[in-house]
């Protein structure tokens, strides 16, 4: 067993949200729906670590996988989905959709932590890089 880790979250971005399906303490987390968060499977991206474990609809506490606070930002043209990366447009940001399997660049700036449609405001977590798709 590896000696236990000397951390300090007081820099963390601690946040509680419902579990979907299973939160285990420790474990890897993503969005899978606005303001539910359920393990991570294989080779998934994640969005939070666990600090507890809990149950389907329970209050789990989670930090954030991000550097830096969430923002909020304004949506444009196509809307935003919970969970999804999101891209610029010319009014605002819209979800990117399906990343790799193709040529054209696609610049994500962060991901969507809450759904919204065009001239919403929602919280983004920042996460900038440069992907393509079909």
């Amino acid at each position: 067993m590896a000696t236990r880790a000397n951390v300090d979250l007081a820099r963390a971005i601690i946040k509680t949200y419902t579990v979907g399906t299973a939160a285990t303490n420790g474990y890897c987390g993503k969005f899978s729906a606005e303001n539910v968060v359920t393990n991570c499977g294989a080779n998934e991206a994640a969005d939070v670590v666990f600090l507890e474990t809990a149950v389907t609809g329970a209050p789990v506490q989670c930090v954030l996988i991000t550097s830096s606070a969430p923002v909020m930002v304004v949506v444009g043209t196509g809307g935003a989905t919970a969970g999804d990366y999101l891209k610029t447009v010319s009014d605002g940001v819209t979800s990117v959709g399906t990343l790799g399997g193709g040529t054209t660049l696609k610049n994500v700036v962060g991901k969507a932590l809450q759904t919204g449609v065009a001239a919403d405001q929602i919280a983004m977590q920042i996460i900038a890089f440069a992907s393509v798709s079909a």
